[in-house]
């Protein structure tokens, strides 16, 4: 994705944030993780299996973004907060 610098992305502007991405190997949840990172996110990629995750992550890499992808399920809290925090401890490593 190329996002022209205009009043819009400015609105939008993401840079410094980090989004954690459930579904984020396929479909509307790799898109999602890919327009976040055009917007200057850095993304923690999560799907019920890692390699689908691991190849949305270096999609968002090639954008010039950190990613990490985990492997998880939207449908336990405590999975989520679980990696939430995994995520942020590994940011500075992404």
């Amino acid at each position: 994705m190329d996002i022209k610098k205009t009043a819009t992305r400015d609105l939008f502007d993401l840079t410094g944030r980090v989004a954690l991405i459930t579904g984020a190997g396929v479909g509307f949840g790799e898109a999602i993780a890919l327009g976040f990172a055009a917007f200057g996110c850095d993304i923690a990629a999560c799907d019920l299996n890692i390699q689908n995750p691991q190849r949305t992550a270096e999609r968002v890499r090639k954008l010039g973004r950190r990613a990490i992808a985990l492997k998880a399920t939207a449908c336990s809290t405590s999975t989520c907060a679980a990696r939430s925090c995994a995520a942020r401890r590994r940011r500075a490593s992404c």
